[in-house]
This record gives structure tokens, C-alpha cells and sequence, in this order.
């Protein structure tokens, strides 16, 4: 294959989306507009729940071309219907015989199961190391970065700088000075509001023997920052600060980052939660979600597709050699199995047709459905008398993209803030992708709910106005 450069000098294996002189001055528009995004309250399950299906139509523009375009939106192959099942355990309704995508960065629907499952079994390991007697620390390795970089660029020298930094003796020693036992890496990536550009950072768990004092702790970390410096240097990244190079935490900050990692309401703890410092890769699909300003949404779609582009095929959570072994962990399931999985006692409620299931697309309203379900603890009936609602507002074109303001929407905004009230955002009002006898989404119609062609030119927009998203949190 070819192979590009970026302006650090470093080899990709893809060309970047954007120019170095364009990436800036478009991050810079996107951050300034970091103020239009409206959170839900983190408490709020439900809340964050519909949040999620509102996501993912917006990934789903971003990404035409991608499974995320048809994940929980196209029928699987061989079947005829759309099920919905529920679990009395959880209590909570769910779909079967739908594509689903399996991506723990790019799909906000994924990620939530990908990203709990992994927590889960994080929480067992470190649970087993306690037992054991060890102990874990949390150690973060970032380095300086320029706004001009691609993601990609950024990736391939933090690969090789990890590479350099745990090879050869001195990183032998350390181990054993240290009384290492294995570690936990996983990988964050924001748009940094300070340099106004991608700043991917390592947040590694350290599972050592015994307790390490306060002077242990700086010892470690400023042996493994000297090893740090050389390695970035060598992999052509920017110096990392003395300040922020390398950091390590103790015992409750470790816990409390296990702990967190992963919960429903932060999806996961890089890429989905909100950012304060800058944007999250969620909070990119959140303004393209929130933003009126139809430039700023389409550069923030087209950052999204940048980080999509340069994560894909990577591992959200990378355990050392041996570390599963010594505390008898399973091997991981993949992705797409874990989304794929159901609670055990989940029983089918019930079925929809092509035109139920067409009408609950295009109305957006694939999360309502569930929430309702649930509302009515597994009752059948309300889900019937939902869908009835969703097919005769579809065949009064309710619910699509053409009216600038869609009755439903209209209803929406004179009822209080409802847990099932949120419409799930930006479904084109074409046909959704078909696929190809490869699984492959062919292009969906590349409106936005803003108005501007995705693909284009950003900034460019779409000759003929599209409707613009009302809901109770927009």
C-alpha cells in the first residue's frame, strides 16, 4: 500500500481527511462552540439512555459508509422481523434480530454494553490482585502535541513510543524494582482546548506486589518519565512536560477510576463522557446533536469521522502478557459478541413488521419504543399502542426530515421534560443503507439534520434547508 506523511514526519498508512492548515483553524471553530452542548443529568438512566440512540444518528451521518450507519437499524440477515425482548431481571426491554456494529469507539449504542462488559471484568482482575495481597496504581503518559497533527500521524507515534519505552533493560529493572505483577492499558483520546488540537494520552493500571510509599511513587514516575522522554523522541512525538509527562496515582485515585470506568452514565471513560478540559469524541457528536451553527456541526462530524477512521481495530483495554493467566480470567469475547449477548432470561414480547419497523425509523423513534416498554414494566400493549401511533404519524409524514418543525416535534416541546420524549435525531428521509452480499453499508443520503452536506466541503451547505432538531433537550 502507499503511505503518507504528516507534518511530524511520521508514516501512515492512510492519507489524513484534512490539510495541517485546515485541521486548526476548523478545531478552533468546533471548540468555540463547545458551550451549545446540553448534558443530561448523569443520574438520569433513562435520560442518558435515549441519548444514546440520539447519538448514533448523528454517527450515523458522519459515517455513511460504515457498519455504525446500519447498527440496531437494518434487519439481520434471515430475518423477516424486528423482536423485542424483555428481562425481568433487568427490567428493561431490548431488540433482537437487528445488525449491530460493534464498535466501542464510534457507535454510542455499543459502547455502553462494550464498555460496562469490560468493566466488569477490570473489577474482577483488580478484586482477584487485592486478594492476592497486591496492590494498583494508575499511571498517565501523555506528550505535547500540535493542532496541525492528524490522529492518525499522533497513533503510529504513540505505538512506537510505548514500543521503545517497555523494551531493553532499563525497563527490566524497573519492573522489578517496582515489584511489577502486569498491567491494564487503555487509551483516551480528546480535542485539547489548550492546544487546539488531538491529544491521545495512555491511562495504565499497575498491578504491583506490595504497597508503594509516596517516595516509591515519585520514584517510579520520574524513572519511568526519563524513559518516557527518550521514547517520544524516538517515535519523532512532541517532549512530554515534567508537570503532566508521566503520573502516578495511588490507591484511591486507581479505584476510583476502575470504578467509574465504564458506568452507564459516562458510556466509557475516554472517548464517551463529557470533557471539561475540551471535547470528548462523544461531545463532537453531541454538538453536531445541539449546534445550530451548521458549519461548526459539520466540522464536528467530519473530526468525528477523522477519530473513527484512526481507531478502528483497536482494543479498548490491553492487558499484559500472562496477566490473565495468573488470576485465571477467561479470554475476552469479542465486541460484536458482547453486543450481540442478552441477559438469560430475556423472553420475546413481541414482533414488528417491515412498515412498523420502517414507520419507527423514520418517525426516530427506535429508543421511545424501548422506553416505553419499560414504563410499562414489559407490557406488551404499550408497545402496540405505541407503534400504532409511530405507523399513522409516519403515513401523515410526521416525524421526517422535510417539515421544518414535524408535529411531533411540536408536541414535544409543549410536554414537561419525559423520559420518552427525546425524538432520535437526523434520519434521513430516504431509504436507511442497504448492504451488500460483503455486509457493507452502501451510501446513505448525506443530509443533516442542520442542513450541511456531509462529505462536503465543510461549512458547505445543503441548497435546500432541512429541518431543524427540536426535542426537549436541543
Amino acid at each position: 500500500f502507499r503511505r503518507f506523511s504528516d507534518s511530524l514526519g511520521i508514516s501512515t498508512k492512510y492519507p489524513s481527511l484534512f490539510s495541517p492548515e485546515k485541521r486548526a483553524p476548523l478545531i478552533g471553530k468546533v471548540l468555540a462552540r463547545k458551550g451549545d452542548i446540553r448534558l443530561v443529568d448523569p443520574k438520569d438512566q433513562v435520560a442518558n439512555r435515549l441519548e444514546r440512540w440520539a447519538l448514533q444518528s448523528v454517527a450515523r451521518h458522519a459515517l455513511p459508509d460504515s457498519r455504525t450507519a446500519a447498527c440496531m437499524r437494518n434487519r439481520a440477515k434471515g430475518c423477516s422481523h424486528v423482536a423485542v425482548k424483555w428481562s425481568k431481571s433487568s427490567e428493561r426491554a431490548s431488540y433482537a434480530n437487528l445488525q449491530v456494529c460493534g464498535s466501542v469507539w464510534a457507535c454510542p449504542v455499543c459502547a455502553a454494553k462494550i464498555s460496562e462488559h469490560r468493566r466488569k471484568e477490570l473489577a474482577d482482575l483488580v478484586d482477584k490482585h487485592r486478594a492476592a495481597g497486591g496492590f494498583v496504581y494508575l499511571v498517565t503518559r501523555t506528550f505535547s502535541h500540535k493542532s496541525t497533527s492528524s490522529l492518525e500521524a499522533l497513533q503510529q507515534g504513540l505505538k512506537v513510543a510505548e514500543n521503545s519505552l517497555k523494551s531493553g533493560k532499563y525497563w527490566q529493572s524497573m519492573k522489578k524494582d517496582f515489584g511489577y505483577v502486569g498491567t491494564v492499558r487503555a487509551l483516551e483520546v480528546t480535542l485539547a482546548s489548550a492546544s487546539g488540537g488531538w491529544h491521545p494520552h495512555i491511562h495504565e493500571l499497575w498491578f504491583v506486589a506490595s504497597q508503594l510509599s509516596e517516595e516509591a511513587q515519585e520514584n517510579l514516575r520520574s524513572k519511568m518519565f526519563d524513559k518516557w522522554t527518550l521514547a517520544c523522541a524516538k517515535a519523532g512525538l512532541g517532549a512530554p512536560s515534567e508537570e503532566h509527562g508521566v503520573d502516578v496515582r495511588g490507591g484511591k485515585d486507581a479505584s476510583r477510576y476502575i470504578s467509574k470506568w465504564g458506568m452507564a452514565s459516562e458510556l466509557t471513560k475516554g472517548h464517551v463522557k463529557n470533557s471539561f478540559k475540551g471535547l470528548s469524541p462523544f461531545d463532537l457528536l453531541r454538538l453536531g446533536l445541539h449546534t445550530e451553527d451548521t458549519s461548526a456541526a459539520g466540522g464536528a462530524r467530519a473530526l468525528f469521522a477523522e477519530y473513527a477512521d484512526a481507531m478502528k481495530g483497536r482494543q479498548q483495554l490491553v492487558w499484559s502478557h500472562g496477566l490473565r493467566k495468573k488470576y485465571e480470567q477467561p479470554e475476552p469475547e469479542d465486541d460484536e459478541d458482547v453486543v450481540k449477548g442478552t441477559e438469560p432470561d430475556a423472553e420475546e414480547l413481541g414482533r414488528l413488521d417491515t412498515d412498523e419497523w420502517r414507520a419507527i425509523l423514520r418517525t426516530n423513534r427506535r429508543g421511545q419504543l424501548l422506553e416505553a416498554v419499560n414504563a410499562a414494566d414489559g407490557d406488551w400493549s404499550a408497545a402496540a399502542a405505541f407503534i400504532a401511533t409511530a405507523v399513522a404519524d409516519h403515513k401523515r409524514g410526521v416525524g421526517g426530515v422535510a417539515p421544518d418543525v414535524s408535529e411531533a416535534e411540536t408536541a414535544t416541546l409543549a410536554q414537561p421534560l419525559t423520559h420518552d420524549a427525546w425524538p432520535d435525531t437526523g434520519t434521513p428521509a430516504k431509504p436507511i443503507p442497504r448492504h451488500d452480499k460483503q455486509g457493507i453499508a452502501r451510501r446513505a443520503p448525506k443530509t443533516h439534520h442542520s442542513g450541511v452536506l456531509v462529505g462536503a466541503m465543510v461549512g458547505q451547505e445543503h441548497p435546500r434547508p432541512a429541518s431543524r432538531l427540536v426535542g426537549p433537550l436541543a
